[in-house]
């Protein structure tokens, strides 16, 4: 998690780079290359805090099982139709 962690920051930052300077430079008025860079920025970002988020719940429903504490909060609701 620790390695993803640093590749999601390294493109972020390169890529933020690009976005914010791009003013001053004619490759920007594109508005493809705009969107690009934005999802460049974005989406790696979004996919790492569903990823953390994962595995944070993982580790809390260990430390609840650890403790003998009922993981209500945690259960899967089986939706019946």
């Amino acid at each position: 998690m620790e390695n993803y962690s640093l590749q999601v920051a390294a493109v972020t930052i390169y890529t933020g780079m690009y976005y914010v300077t791009g003013r001053h430079y004619t490759y920007m008025s594109n508005q493809a290359v705009s969107w690009f860079f934005l999802v460049c920025i974005v989406m790696p970002n979004v996919i790492f805090i569903v990823y953390w988020a994962y595995h944070m719940r993982l580790e809390v429903l260990k430390n609840i099982h650890k403790k003998n504490l009922r993981p209500w909060m945690f259960k899967a609701v089986a939706w019946t139709s």
